[in-house]
């Protein structure tokens, strides 16, 4: 009989772990892999309610509700640049909430370097513990200017930026993109995506 109860109370035991470790499930996506030094780097985070009723997720001034690591391929986890504020959101038993997150905007991820991320979503009253969604894999790169030229900024002495067209291959597709560096840290300030290349003919830059 002590056995039996041994083993009622171990199988319980399981029940409840699963059911805990379920109530929340966090799924982190991103679009590609591959990305260029200084641009936005969007991960999508979708929460999917399974506790059986209405949750209502919501940090405090010293904990927030979700919080992202990024770790470099050594795994040290990068120290965040800025924490951006996620208010408080409600999704209903069953539902599922996605939100996309720019990654450059909390983490240095402005120079070459292979990363992981993932979340933790955590319940009101929850602190260390949460829920933890799958890893993703990314890397940034960097490419040689297409095109260049460099500008000192007005009433600032000593100070300039290089304006660059790159001209960047990730995956099957070959693109253009604008980008804005510091000459003086040499870390790309802005970068943004012009759109596909057709190499059928050289682009041509003006300077304006």
């Amino acid at each position: 009989m002590t056995g039996l109860r041994s083993f009622f109370f171990l199988l319980l035991t399981c029940v409840l772990a699963a059911t805990a470790s379920a109530q929340i499930e966090v799924k982190l996506q991103m679009a590609r892999t591959t990305y260029v030094a200084g641009e936005a780097v969007p991960v999508t985070v979708s929460i999917t309610n399974l506790s059986g009723q209405d949750v209502t997720l919501q940090g405090n001034s010293r904990l927030s509700w979700i919080d992202f690591t990024v770790n470099s391929s050594r795994g040290l986890p990068l120290t965040p640049v800025g924490r951006p504020a996620f208010g408080a959101v409600k999704i209903g038993f069953g539902q599922t909430m996605a939100k996309t997150i720019d990654l450059a905007q909390i983490f240095p991820l402005g120079e070459m370097g292979n990363f992981s991320v993932y979340g933790v979503v955590r319940l009101p009253g929850q602190t260390s513990d949460g829920f933890i969604s799958n890893r993703l894999i990314f890397n940034i790169n960097t490419s040689r200017p297409y095109w260049s030229q460099k500008v000192g900024l007005p009433g600032k002495p000593g100070q300039s930026r290089e304006f660059r067209v790159l001209n960047f291959t990730g995956g099957k597709k070959t693109m253009l993109y604008s980008q804005v560096v510091n000459l003086k840290t040499g870390a790309a300030m802005q970068t943004h995506s012009l759109g596909e290349y057709m190499s059928f003919s050289k682009p041509s830059v003006t300077a304006i």
